[in-house]
């Protein structure tokens, strides 16, 4: 049961890790241990989505940092979108099963963009620029697969990322 909770905790900190965000110090395994965080990934996003602007001044593209963990009969996935260049104040703000929205302030820059930019494969992530702020969500709905699951949400310096998992 122990070994169960500590594992329960190091996936807690997988996201930070993912991301290349680095701690000096960890006192115990409260997320409040956690002394320095730094702001930076350790690349650019692997997954580049176009942005089809429909008015106002947008972003080209925007980027999501997508790493799987493959096992047999589904896969683990961990998705942060980079949101930083063009948005902030990022928050959580619909949570379901198999559907996840956050929600940002578009900067100034980017304030009068109306826009939308939808993922490929998989087809689960979108964003919409509208009314000055930024939409990221994330669609499990119309996967077709047995069991699919958003199995955690929340923001890492100030990016919305999730993990979820799909099963055949």
């Amino acid at each position: 049961m122990k070994l169960l909770t500590n594992l329960s905790k190091i996936m807690g900190l997988l996201p930070l890790l993912a991301l290349g965000v680095g701690c000096t110090e960890i006192k115990n395994w409260d997320s409040t241990a956690i002394a320095q965080i730094s702001p930076r990934p350790p690349a650019e996003p692997n997954l580049t989505i176009s942005v089809e602007r429909e008015s106002g001044i947008c972003p080209e593209t925007v980027g999501v940092f997508s790493f799987l963990l493959p096992y047999e009969g589904g896969a683990d996935h961990l998705v942060v979108a980079e949101t930083q260049p063009f948005a902030n104040q990022t928050k959580l703000v619909v949570e379901e099963d198999k559907f996840v929205e956050y929600q940002s302030n578009l900067s100034d820059r980017y304030l009068d963009c109306i826009a939308q930019a939808q993922s490929e494969a998989p087809n689960v992530y979108n964003f919409e620029f509208r009314e000055g702020k930024l939409y990221f969500r994330v669609n499990l709905r119309d996967l077709q697969a047995p069991y699919q699951k958003i199995i955690f949400a929340d923001t890492v310096t100030d990016r919305p990322y999730v993990r979820w998992a799909i099963e055949d």
